[in-house]
């Protein structure tokens, strides 16, 4: 999910939103140079990070860039992939990145028995109850993505996955 639009409900809604990036701290938000998030949410990101896949011939993603480069002449930073960011933002550190000459690295679609989903309308129902702590319980040392799922959506990019 790119956050490239001012919100519809105003600037004290999207200022709301970066407030509570910062005070998580470790929320990953991608964003490109032709895709830039919205000013006020850029002070909330240490790093820019992509959501770029590396789609096969046969339609599915099982590569991604780990990084792409930002533009040289305003001499911007480089573009880190979404999920080494994650992951280097969580503390558990990255190794292995420049294995690869290509600079793309294969994604380990392994072990997902430990991974679910959740309904955004359930979590947004333990959020207008309030229910901080179930909603902590849930997440709690978890990586948490999201995107949109629904099949009427007719997504052209697939990857490989469970369920």
């Amino acid at each position: 999910m790119l956050f490239t639009e001012d919100s519809e409900w105003g600037e004290d809604d999207d200022q709301e939103f970066a407030d509570a990036i910062t005070a998580a701290e470790k929320i990953v938000l991608p964003s490109s140079a032709t895709e830039p998030l919205i000013e006020v949410l850029i002070p909330t990101q240490p790093a820019l990070s992509h959501p770029v896949l590396d789609i096969g011939d046969d339609g599915v993603v099982r590569r991604v860039p780990f990084a792409l480069p930002g533009k040289a002449e305003v001499n911007s930073p480089k573009w880190i992939a979404l999920g080494v960011e994650m992951v280097s933002r969580s503390g558990a550190g990255v190794s292995g990145l420049n294995d690869d000459p290509s600079g793309m690295g294969y994604i380990q679609f392994k072990n997902q028995s430990g991974w679910r989903s959740e309904s955004f309308l359930d979590i947004l129902s333990l959020v207008q109850q309030n229910d901080t702590k179930t909603l902590q319980e849930s997440f709690k040392d978890s990586f948490v993505l999201i995107g949109v799922t629904a099949r009427g959506r007719h997504d052209k990019i697939y990857v490989p996955s469970v369920g």
